[in-house]
């Protein structure tokens, strides 16, 4: 018994199995012929925007649909792309309606617009403005500061200083100026120059460039004593002499190390002014001039001493 169960399979194998698969390919052809719907979510494509006008506001980005058809037709749709098309060739400033049919309904290869159903929404409603342009000035986003220790030796440098905005009219006239994306300087040891983005809201306007290059010179901080530095004494010396107690002072500075790395005492200029003055004795807080770059300095003594008296330095001698 069981080696005739046997037999019964494997006598005539190959044309049991030419057999079996024409009975598959009939069944899933004769099932293919069903017909049946399919849901289907579709992007939304607006086309033919008049160039004098952009859109204001949201949208719907997706339709909901559903297409009927044999479930061979609906397979392939599967793998192929379908798109709501929207002509905006009519579109006006202000409110845009266009209710939505099957024949915005776009799929490459056709489709029969019997076989199509609009769900959601119904119509697509846009507003439009016109469109306007206008130069604004870049404004750089600065967080932080440098580090303990460093200093920016001048102001941040951007090139270009100024962008074209292009957008709707009533948002491009509100705009001023337009910011940068921030730029932290709270790690900056070193000068660098690098681009940066416009932070802008891409919806609402564009920017033409959207990046700028941000230039950023950075020194380290360092300290320098200068000593024996004689004062200068601005008076009449067609008619006076001037003594200077005590005649040399220290002056202690502060600043951008690669400028004090190359300061003389020639750079430096302590002046005590007495030349409105009659002929006497003058305890002064002398004006200290310094190159740029120096952010703070003292001297040693907090006054000087000026005697003027009658005579000139040659008949001194």
């Amino acid at each position: 018994m069981s080696l005739n169960f046997k037999r019964a399979f494997t006598e005539n194998i190959a044309a049991k199995l030419v057999a079996l698969f024409v009975a598959l390919f009939i069944w899933f052809s004769a099932s293919g012929q069903q017909q049946a719907s399919r849901f289907f979510v579709a992007p939304v494509k607006l086309v033919n925007t008049p160039d004098s006008l952009v859109i204001v506001g949201a949208y719907p980005e997706e339709a909901e649909i559903t297409i009927s058809g044999t479930k061979r037709e609906l397979l392939y749709l599967s793998f192929r792309r379908i798109e709501i098309v929207v002509n905006l060739a009519a579109a006006t400033p202000g409110r845009f309606r266009q209710r939505l049919s099957a024949s915005n309904v776009v799929v490459r290869g056709g489709l029969d617009p019997r076989n199509v159903q609009i769900i959601t929404p119904s119509s697509i409603d846009l507003f439009f403005e016109r469109l306007s342009t206008k130069s604004v000035p870049v404004d750089l986003t600065v967080i932080g500061s440098v580090p303990t220790g460093y200093v920016l030796a001048e102001s941040p440098k951007i090139e270009p200083t100024v962008i074209t905005i292009k957008g709707a009219a009533t948002a491009v006239a509100r705009q001023k100026s337009i910011p940068t994306k921030p730029l932290d300087l709270g790690r900056v040891r070193e000068s660098f120059e690098r681009e940066i983005e416009i932070d802008y809201d891409g919806t609402v306007f564009r920017c033409e460039p959207d990046r700028v290059t941000v230039s950023i010179t950075v020194s380290e901080l360092g300290e320098r004593v200068l000593p024996n530095i004689p004062p200068t004494v601005l008076f009449d010396a067609e008619q006076y002499v001037a003594e200077v107690y005590p005649s040399a002072v220290s002056l202690t500075l502060a600043g951008l190390k690669t400028v004090l790395d190359t300061l003389s005492s020639g750079d430096v200029s302590i002046l005590l002014d007495v030349s409105d003055k009659p002929p006497g004795r003058y305890t002064l807080v002398p004006d200290v001039i310094v190159p740029k770059g120096i952010g703070s300095y003292s001297l040693s003594e907090d006054s000087i001493t000026v005697i003027v008296r009658k005579g000139t330095a040659r008949g001194n001698q």
